[in-house]
């Protein structure tokens, strides 16, 4: 979903202060700006469910994402780090690069 242009500043400079420690990998000339989290927090100190807010920057558009990823201790995963991230980005890329030819 594109971002309205009256949303893009306050949203990108608030991102900007996170994006450094991130270290997310995007396609040339793009720039990718997240904000991580936990949610659900067990007994057992895991989360059930991670959330996951992206902006993302192309040549020519800018677009949201907001997912989440349930169990991921399933996937081996504890706490909202980067990594499962990068491999929904690594899928959402391909989908992006057609929609700006």
């Amino acid at each position: 979903q594109c971002i309205p242009a009256e949303e893009r500043a306050p949203s990108l400079e608030a991102m900007q202060l996170i994006a450094p420690n991130l270290q997310l990998h995007a396609p040339e000339n793009w720039t990718v700006l997240a904000k991580t989290g936990t949610a659900e927090i067990n007994k057992s100190g895991y989360s059930d469910f991670f959330y996951y807010l992206v902006l993302i920057q192309t040549p020519d558009h800018y677009y949201s994402m907001i997912t989440t990823l349930q169990n991921p201790g399933d996937f081996g995963y504890s706490y909202a780090k980067v990594m499962p991230l990068q491999a929904i980005l690594d899928i959402v890329y391909p989908y992006l690069t057609e929609q700006e030819e």
